[in-house]
Parts: structure tokens; sequence; C-alpha cells
């Protein structure tokens, strides 16, 4: 005998099946937790689940689940690099670099610098504050090398980052004119490079470094996770340094500021992603 087939119940229980699917789809859109580098510089995003702790009209509102407000075109970088002279800015930053885990002689084969860096090589005297002024809620604070020059090819900086109170974060910043900037992530050991800085050929890459002292305890995360702080950083950079018109800034600054500069991108990433989020503080 053949089983009657009773088709409003199928229809009502496919719709109701693919609803539910639908939901699951939904929910799901909020997995992801980072944003993927990818060139030329760009960052495609899986969405972040919460709220952006960027005011809503920041692009980098677009990858959290709370949506985004803004205007949509991309805001234009406004760097701002003022000299400081503070004796705690001094202590706070001298007391950084003496406190580092890594390996200087190895960080200074990375960096290229002929000799091991040592802390009377850099200027802990005339310090700059850099930021971007469409951002300022994240700062650096920025000891340049005494040997930096409008005359060189390359210069380096020793920076802090800062949200007003915490000062943590510690990097080298390396630039070597119209070709590359590199951030050595001092606690993590992660290695960002932007190629071709001044062009809309520019790449963004990270690698990990061999200068962490062994046993070091160098990260809360691990430096190859996707929820790690130096690597949020990095993400974070791609994106404002794409979306925020920082290639058009390059050309405008004398070379010896180019490090101070290229700071500044990061700085409102290094307070958020990682001050703020993992409480990274001296």
């Amino acid at each position: 005998m053949k089983q009657k087939v009773n088709l409003p119940i199928i229809i009502a229980l496919t719709v109701a099946s693919l609803f539910i699917l639908t939901q699951c789809a939904k929910s799901l859109k909020g997995s992801g937790t980072e944003l993927t580098t990818v060139n030329p510089g760009g960052a495609t995003p899986n969405i972040k689940i919460g709220q952006c702790p960027y005011d809503c009209t920041d692009l980098r509102c677009k990858f959290y689940t709370s949506g985004y407000c803004g205007d949509p075109t991309p805001t234009t970088a406004d760097p701002q690099i003022t000299p400081v002279s503070s004796a705690s800015m001094t202590t706070i930053i001298t007391n950084a670099f003496n406190g580092l885990t890594v390996d200087l002689t190895e960080l200074s084969r990375e960096m290229d610098l002929p000799t091991t860096i040592q802390a009377s090589d850099i200027d802990f005297q005339n310090l700059y504050i850099s930021y971007d002024n469409s951002s300022p809620d994240g700062k650096a604070l920025v000891a340049p090398l005494k040997t930096n020059s409008n005359d060189n090819a390359t210069n380096y900086a020793f920076v802090l980052f800062t949200n007003g109170t915490c000062y943590g974060k510690p990097i080298f910043v390396k630039s070597l004119t119209n070709q590359h900037i590199k951030y050595f992530d001092l606690n993590e050991g992660l290695v960002t490079t932007i190629q071709n800085y001044a062009s809309a050929d520019f790449m963004i890459s990270t690698s990990l470094g061999s200068f962490l002292s062994a046993g070091a305890n160098a990260s809360r995360l691990s430096p190859n996770a996707s929820t790690g702080c130096g690597q949020a950083v990095a993400n974070c950079m791609a994106d404002a340094y794409t979306n925020h018109g920082w290639v058009s800034v390059w050309m405008t600054v004398q070379t010896a500021f180019i490090p101070h500069t290229a700071v500044a991108v990061a700085a409102t990433c290094a307070v958020h992603m990682c001050i703020l989020k993992f409480d990274v503080c001296p």
C-alpha cells in the first residue's frame, strides 16, 4: 500500500529548514577575528564580532558587526610630528629600551646596522610625539638614532606607543628612502614590511624575526596566531595604509622624518589592538 504524501507538511518543513540554515549562516558571519592581508597592501574582511573600538565614521568599523556610520569616502591621513623634551618621557623610553628581552646583536643584524645597537646610540633627550591627526587617540613616543640625517638613505627610531597614560608595545622602525619601511615588533618578534611605500604599487607583508632572546616571555599570544597582537596591528596598518591616504604623504616629508611619519601609521592600531585590548604595558 502506498503511503500518502502530505505536501503541505513537506513544504512547511522545507521552509522551516531553510529558515534555520539561513539563521545559522548569519550567526557564522561574525566568527572571524582578524583581517587578512593581501597585495597590494589591501585587506579583505572577516566580519569581527562586537562593537568597533574606533569612532563609527572610521573605515575600520566596516569590519565589525556593529557596522559603519560614516561617509564611504576614505579619510585623508594627517600625520603630526611634535618635538618634545620631557624628563619623565626620557625615563620611560630609556627604561623600556634597557628592559628589552631581545638579542640586540641579532636585531642589529636584521636591521642592517653595522654594529650592535646600544642605548648610547639612541637620542633619548630629543624625543618626538607622532600620530595621525585623524585618529589622535593613539600616539607614538619616538627616540631617533643619533646618526639619523636628511643625507642618509636609511634612518631608524626606537618607539613606544601610548594612549596618554600607558606606554608599551616597543618597536624599532627602519626606513630606506623610497624603498621600504620595516617595523620590528620587540614583544612578539614580528617584522612588518611596507615595500615601495611611496608608490601605488606598495605591498605589505609580515615575517617572523630571530631576535627574541631564548626563553623570553615575548608575547601574550603566539605571533603566528590570527588573534595575536602583532598580527592584528599589521592587519590594521594594511587597512589604514590602503584606505587613509598614506601613499600621498610620503613624498611631502623630509627624509629624516620618515621613521616618525611611519609610526604615525601604526600608533592608533597599536593602541587599540594591543595596549587597550591586551593591556600590553611596561
